[in-house]
């Protein structure tokens, strides 16, 4: 069984990944690790772009949709 993270807003993701990038030794290297081209990083971190699934895997990170009910009114 999976345990549950803590819940991630927009800025803790780019932070994230501003962090595995410097980490990695720049965006190139972690471009490279993530396999996806340097300027979709620059894009991603420029929010340009959302981050793909490769991005957030060599970030550390995993996107969970999460759907809630909400009373008509």
């Amino acid at each position: 069984m999976t345990s549950l993270s803590a819940e991630l807003d927009e800025v803790a993701v780019y932070a994230r990944i501003t962090k595995a990038c410097r980490e990695a030794g720049g965006q190139r290297a972690f471009a490279e690790r993530a396999g996806c081209s340097e300027q979709m990083v620059s894009l991603v971190l420029n929010a340009r772009r959302p981050a793909s699934d490769r991005i957030l895997k060599a970030a550390g990170l995993k996107r969970v949709v999460k759907f809630i009910e909400v009373s008509a009114t």
